[in-house]
């Protein structure tokens, strides 16, 4: 309704191979909550988005052992953290969790900002990061990258996270 492009169909038929328009996508992020479609669908579309731009959500066993037994050439890469399942991430939703950002300063890098939400992965998740330049990335465990002075940390946390302690240039 405000403009941006949707595809509306299966991202798998033959119809979507043809009519999606990707080449201004930069990232593929499954989520639906049938973890056996997720993992077909970043293997079939990271060819067209790059293997290494294509995550899902991890499925309910994906501790370290699941990172280990399914190999990455079968799925995408699990975003988030190896707890962010969509169930979880539901249930959090529910209870009034949001996406939220915050710029990293010299007076406010990220130690400062990890520290004052808590323990990441039960507390918080870090969803990725919005480089100095523009660039987004999604955060995974399996891709991890360093935020520095001037990235914007995206994260999900409960909404009273954010006034907890009010940091200079959050916003939500």
């Amino acid at each position: 309704m405000d403009g941006t492009p949707v595809y509306y169909g299966e991202i798998l038929s033959e119809h979507a191979e043809h009519a999606l328009e990707a080449r201004h996508l930069s990232q593929l992020l499954c989520v639906t909550e049938n973890e056996f479609y997720n993992a077909p669908v970043c293997k079939a579309q990271g060819r067209r988005f790059g293997h290494h731009r294509s995550f899902q959500l991890a499925t309910d066993q994906a501790g370290e052992q699941a990172l280990k037994s399914v190999q990455l050439q079968q799925r995408g890469f699990f975003a988030f953290d190896s707890t962010a399942t969509f169930g979880m991430l539901s249930e959090r939703l529910g209870q009034g969790w949001r996406v939220q950002w915050t710029k990293l300063t010299k007076n406010h890098g990220w130690t400062d900002f990890a520290d004052r939400l808590g323990k990441r992965g039960e507390d918080w998740f870090l969803l990725g990061g919005i480089s100095p330049s523009g660039a987004f990335r999604l955060y995974s465990k399996e891709q991890p990258f360093k935020l520095a002075i001037g990235w914007t940390a995206l994260f999900f946390a409960p909404a009273q996270a954010e006034a907890k302690d009010p940091v200079p240039e959050s916003g939500s």
